[in-house]
């Protein structure tokens, strides 16, 4: 009896191992199908974030590339123009050397044609481009308001500019060239030629001396409108007087002489930060004007550009631009002022 229940334990027992064992082989099999899954799953979003991560890194990183590249454009070309406006009397190997006999060649070929001319060192600009409350403009009709120049708009430095009126018997387009031993000066800088805002037969030249003593000399070429090329019109050796301080003038784009513009204040080529400035300009037939002010760009109203004539005061916040509009209907920029 004992051995028939010792032999069913046995059994029953066996069979209990059995299961046991069969189960624990079915859950280690099931964690592994559990674990390969997981993992498999691990790898797929792991794999599925690192393409979004590489996706993004790309992208910033041409971003900043291309933000890289514009921001060098623009600093080089900024740096370009401030080196050749500040730095100008330091870089001489830039300065293109010319001969006397070159310009005696020069003014040989002088246009035969009637100039008076008057030559003046100011004392003041202020007392020197005074202008009648009402006058003609060429091929415009008398303008509202007053040319006069604010006196308080100028510092010292302006009166050391030369003045040279040309009146022409017919309209006519110039620019001068400006030597000292020989040695010819940016004539962006230190020459600045416009149609005369009080005659319409008129053209004023101004020289805007380096400090460095005279003599000077002054070429100024002309040309008709029928005329396709410049002529040297007239030579000038005017004495140098004591420069204590230079002032360079506004840098002028090729839209500025291509429609005739002038520049009546501020002549000189800097503009202080958050002070105020007054912009007065002639631009003819112009559809729109702008004033890009630092990152602000300023839309002009009838009263500040009305009849040709630009009047606007501005708290300077940046670089200054002056912009038009004509037929083409696009934006030309007329003229910048840097800001110090």
């Amino acid at each position: 009896m004992i051995q028939t229940i010792e032999k069913e334990v046995q059994r029953t027992l066996s069979k209990t191992i059995e299961k046991f064992e069969s189960m624990t082989l079915s859950i280690t099999q099931l964690k592994h199908t559990i674990e390969q899954r997981t993992e498999n799953k691990a790898t797929i979003i792991t794999r599925d974030e690192t393409d979004a991560l590489n996706r993004l890194f790309v992208e910033q990183k041409n971003f900043l590339i291309d933000t890289i590249e514009q921001q060098q454009t623009l600093w080089s070309e900024h740096l370009q123009r401030i080196l050749r406006q500040i730095f100008i009397e330091q870089t001489w190997s830039s300065l293109v050397a010319k001969s006397e006999s070159t310009v005696a060649t020069d003014i040989k070929n002088t246009a035969q044609t009637t100039i008076n001319m008057n030559i003046q060192q100011l004392e003041s600009i202020s007392q020197n481009v005074a202008v009648e409350s009402q006058h003609s403009l060429p091929n415009k009709k008398a303008a509202d308001g007053s040319f006069g120049i604010n006196q308080d708009s100028f510092n010292s430095p302006d009166r050391h500019l030369l003045k040279v009126s040309i009146k022409t018997p017919e309209p006519v387009h110039v620019f001068a060239k400006f030597y000292i031993a020989g040695i010819e000066y940016p004539e962006k800088s230190h020459t600045l030629c416009q149609p005369d805002p009080m005659h319409s037969d008129q053209v004023t030249c101004y020289v805007a001396p380096p400090t460095v003593d005279g003599p000077y000399n002054v070429i100024i070429y002309a040309k008709t409108n029928t005329e396709t090329e410049y002529r040297a019109a007239m030579s000038l050796r005017l004495p140098g007087p004591n420069i204590s301080q230079t002032i360079l003038f506004p840098y002028t784009f090729p839209s500025f002489e291509l429609q005739q513009c002038t520049l009546i204040q501020p002549l000189q080529s800097f503009l202080r930060h958050n002070t105020m400035a007054f912009i007065h300009m002639v631009i003819p037939d112009a559809r729109e004007v702008k004033i890009q002010n630092g990152n602000n760009v300023i839309l002009l109203n009838e009263n500040e550009y009305s009849q040709g004539i630009l009047r606007k005061q501005i708290e300077v916040r940046g670089d200054v631009y002056v912009y038009g509009q004509w037929k083409n209907k696009t934006d030309s920029p007329i003229c910048f002022f840097y800001v110090i």
